[in-house]
């Protein structure tokens, strides 16, 4: 058994809570986010799933991309999904609790949006040539 299996669940349902009191559109939110240690954030408005689990590595911060609904309806696979997963299993496991969760989403997003502007930079510059 998991001994920090319920507050790994906390910091999941903690750091859903912060993504969505940013903007982030975050699954089941009438059903309190998550019931384990993932949280599922539609990133459609930033990119695709693929590409944000991508850029986030290379930030150190790993995620997965994920499935949504109306995914397969709307053409996309797997590789290119409309969401990332985001699991609290090793940050819980280095003692961070619900508190620090605001601060990691401080980081996930930072790094998102640090991705996207050199993105739009570099595809600017390729424009010009």
């Amino acid at each position: 058994m998991n001994d920090n299996l319920p507050q790994t669940i906390k910091n999941a349902k903690a750091l859903a809570s912060e993504l969505n009191n940013v903007g982030f559109k975050v699954l089941g939110e009438k059903r309190g986010y998550t019931e384990s240690h993932q949280t599922v954030v539609n990133v459609l408005d930033y990119g695709d799933g693929g590409t944000i689990e991508a850029d986030l590595e290379k930030a150190n911060i790993i995620v997965n991309r994920q499935l949504i609904p109306g995914d397969l309806k709307a053409g996309r696979h797997y590789m290119h999904p409309g969401g990332i997963r985001l699991g609290t299993s090793e940050i819980t496991r280095l003692g961070m609790k619900e508190s620090e969760m605001k601060e990691t989403n401080s980081h996930q997003n930072c790094a998102i949006e640090q991705w996207r502007k050199i993105k739009l930079q570099w595809i600017q510059k390729s424009s010009e040539k």
